[in-house]
């Protein structure tokens, strides 16, 4: 039946083993899945926070989603697996970025502390010093116009540029050189920025961000925006950046209207524009929005022109927007496919940016603000000197920016100056670094692609097999030896994908996970298994055999008990005088009751007491030639009455088979007549105890019967397993015609006599000439179910116990006295 013992012990590893490797599997999906969840919490805030206009109920729903953001992220840092396999990602960052090549596409220049204190005090500008908070023109304006004369192809700032500087409008300057090219030392710091933003050149590019971004007069010069946020994941580590967001902000044509004609604005939730004098506070005008939301700005006194109040724009990732501009991409024309999106350029030039659902995509780190031989870096102050030196003194400068990417971004100390934080190439860098390395993962294609989850389900289910299967069949050290070599493998497979192909191959949930975690189940498992099955054996052995064949069944490991064939040497042993004991017991007992005049209940009383003596008696002689067959490594079959069964060579192998079960033999013969004699003393003491009851009228005491021994062996090829039904009872046993013929030779045997067959006596000759010696050969004897006579041997055991004696000790001769 399938329900049987044996089917469950046959079937138990493989649930248990595909139970680990469903865990396993589980373990990573539901990594993979928080790890999904997060991002898409964290992309729905920025959504929330890129759309944010004030409406109704707005404020509600971003502070909802930034909660489950913090409790997505918290759910991933109790993920010790995720934490781990981000630990590795940045492993192989790190291994990578030591063999990344120097990039002359992109560069850097930072505003750090010696710019700060520069410009704070002349040094970087001739007789014009500032705060923190630095004019737009003077500092990033003249910073531009550098870059774009010494040839940048495109330039990024990373800084945001969120409010109206009204007290820079009337900026006053103390260089004379201002005043000699611009023909005034006064001006309007913001206008003047604006107005290089949209001069010829390399394209400018303003960061803009979820929750902030420039006011309209720059947005409307400059060339383009992009998206400098620095996404982490829930360790803090910036491994990701979202390559779009959509905006939704006031439109940048009604606050520059507003800007030229020195108005400040006032906008509602529902598109109504007010327009305000900043002195009196006096509204001048109300612009009132029609079905599609649209404006007339009264450019003239006649005609409006229809405008939408708020834009809906896709803005892109600033490190993707400053090689989209390198590149002649379109990022107004994106086409969205499974896995990621594909912008189109000029000349068939196009990229395909790898992309979750949620947008984001993971950063190819090679290049860090501390890796200075690997991009080209500039102090600011050295970009304004060489400003000065060209537009100013008419200088010859080196351009060192020509035909680069270059981002303007600060490395200055303090919260409010930069961005930083923890990369995997650094555990504190300047993020600004970030788009760095977007862009020149986009200009060299050197895009990460990663494991789908279902593609890592099977990375994990197949090393938890490979761990469950080794772990199972092999024993020792051998298994863990293999599965770590399988676990070194993979960390150099993973590493070789990322460095040559920047394929992202999961090391924590299949290594750890699956070889692992399998690994460790199945040995637990085994031990226990193991434990019941040695608690099984020996609960199985250790009436049959001795302790130390149960230990040595145990240490194989190996039993079939299925059926198999052996090579065995079968003993069969009668204790004679049983039936004329166990009549004349029972004729004295009904000679008692007569005499007696005992009633029924008495009778029946005196009955089960004679027949526990009879079973005393009989049991006494058994377990005397039980304790020798088990003394000689022999296994204990079965009782068939007064008749004991045993054999040698099963289930332990023995190559001496034949000689442990004739010394035995002998041995039980001699410990039968050891037994005899000790008997033999009771009895004297019996019969003198019966004189004395006998003067004093009590019955006398039973006399112990004296019983002898037959034995036969035989051997040859039998089969041996378990016979019977594991519900009821089972019995490890042997069965064939050299059993037959072995029960034969004790028939034969008569008393106190041991017969062996010819193929007992050869292998003695083989095994222990000098007690085949003494062996006497008989004239052959007829036996049931075989056509001819059978030949026999005698073994003399009076005769045999000397020989024997010289090579291995007998339990009749070390045993104390029965």
């Amino acid at each position: 039946m399938a329900d049987s013992p044996s089917f469950w012990r046959r079937w138990t590893p493989v649930v248990v083993a595909a139970c680990l490797i469903f865990s396993a599997v589980g373990l990573s999906s539901c990594s993979r899945y928080f790890d999904h969840h997060a991002r898409r919490t964290q992309a729905r805030v920025a959504d929330l926070k890129a759309t944010f206009i004030d409406l109704p109920g707005q404020s509600n729903a971003l502070a909802k989603a930034e909660a489950e953001a913090r409790k997505a992220d918290n759910v991933q840092k109790l993920d010790i697996l995720q934490r781990l396999e981000w630990a590795s990602f940045d492993w192989r960052v790190q291994s990578a970025a030591d063999q990344s090549p120097s990039s002359s596409d992109v560069a850097l220049v930072f505003a750090d502390n010696d710019t700060v204190f520069a410009l704070g005090h002349a040094e970087a500008i001739a007789d014009e010093h500032y705060d923190l908070f630095w004019p737009r023109w003077p500092v990033f304006g003249r910073v531009l116009r550098e870059l774009r004369a010494q040839g940048s192809r495109a330039i990024a700032f990373d800084v945001l540029l969120p409010d109206r500087r009204f007290s820079e409008d009337n900026l006053e300057l103390r260089n004379t050189n201002v005043l000699r090219v611009l023909g005034s030392n006064v001006i309007d710091s913001d206008y003047l920025f604006s107005q290089e933003l949209a001069r010829p050149g390399a394209p400018a590019i303003l960061a803009i961000e979820p929750d902030g971004l420039p006011i309209g007069l720059f947005r409307a010069r400059a060339a383009a925006m992009g998206d400098a946020s620095s996404p982490r994941d829930a360790d803090s580590v910036a491994r990701r950046v979202r390559a779009f967001t959509r905006f939704r902000r006031l439109n940048s044509e009604i606050e520059l209207f507003a800007y030229n004609r020195n108005l400040n604005l006032v906008y509602s939730p529902a598109g109504t524009v007010q327009l305000m004098d900043p002195d009196t506070g006096v509204t001048n005008q109300v612009l009132e929005p029609d079905s599609q939301g649209r404006v007339a700005l009264p450019v003239n006194p006649k005609f409006g022109r229809l405008t939408l109040v708020y834009t809906n724009q896709i803005v892109w990732h600033l490190g993707i927007t400053l090689a989209a501009q390198a590149l002649g991409l379109d990022l107004q024309a994106p086409e969205f496919e499974p896995g990621g999106v594909r912008l189109h350029g000029p000349n068939g030039v196009q990229r395909f940016i790898p992309t979750d659902d949620a947008g984001y995509l993971t950063v190819d780190w090679q290049l860090a603000i501390n890796r200075t031989n690997l991009f080209l870096q500039q102090n600011l102050t050295s970009l304004l000197r060489s400003h000065a030196q060209r537009e100013y003194e008419g200088a010859h400068v080196t351009p060192l920016f020509t035909n680069r990417l270059v981002v303007i971004g600060s490395t200055a100390s303090g919260s409010n100056l930069s961005d930083r934080g923890a990369t995997p190439l650094d555990k504190s860098d300047f993020l600004v670094s970030t788009h760095l390395n977007v862009a020149e993962m986009v200009l060299r294609q050197h895009f990460i692609r990663r494991t789908t989850p279902l593609g890592e389900a099977g990375c994990v289910a197949l090393l938890g097999l490979l761990a469950s299967v080794l772990t199972w069949r092999l024993r020792g050290l051998i298994p863990l030896t293999i599965v770590l070599s399988f676990g070194f493998l993979w960390f150099v497979l993973a590493l070789w994908l990322y460095v040559q192909h920047r394929f992202w191959l999961p090391i924590a949930h299949p290594v750890l996970g699956g070889l692992l975690l399998n690994y460790a189940g199945m040995v637990s498992h085994r031990a226990l298994f193991e434990q019941r099955e040695q608690q099984r054996i020996r609960s199985f052995f250790n009436r049959m055999v001795s302790p130390d064949i149960v230990q040595d069944i145990l240490a194989t490991g190996k039993l079939n008990l299925g059926g198999t064939r052996r090579q065995v040497t079968v003993f069969f042993a009668d204790i004679r005088g049983f039936t004329e004991m166990t009549d004349t017991s029972q004729q004295a007992a009904l000679e008692h009751v007569r005499s007696a005049g005992l009633t029924e209940a008495e009778a029946e009383v005196y009955f089960e007491q004679q027949a526990g003596e009879v079973l005393n008696t009989v049991n006494r002689y058994l377990s005397t030639i039980s304790d020798v067959i088990k003394f000689h490594r022999g296994t204990l079959d079965k009782y068939i009455g007064d008749c004991v069964m045993a054999f040698w060579g099963a289930p332990i192998s023995n190559p001496r088979h034949t000689v442990d079960a004739v010394v035995a033999a002998v041995d039980a013969q001699l410990a039968v007549e050891r037994l005899n004699r000790h008997r033999d003393r009771q009895n004297e003491e019996i019969r003198k105890e019966n004189l004395e009851r006998a003067t004093r009228g009590e019955l006398p005491m039973p006399i112990h019967p004296i019983l002898n021994l037959g034995s036969g062996l035989n051997s040859g090829n039998v089969t041996f397993g378990i016979m019977g039904s594991e519900a009821h009872i089972v019995n490890c046993t042997v069965f064939g015609r050299e059993v037959n013929l072995a029960s034969r030779f004790e028939s034969a045997s008569g008393h106190a006599r041991i017969l062996i067959g010819e193929a007992t006596f050869r292998e003695i000759e083989r095994h222990a000439p000098s007690l085949a010696a003494v062996c006497v050969e008989l004239p052959p004897i007829p036996v049931k179910g075989f056509r001819l006579p059978v030949p026999v041997y005698e073994v003399p055991w009076r005769t045999a116990h000397a020989v024997i004696r010289k090579f291995t000790p007998l339990l009749s001769t070390v045993d104390s006295e029965p």
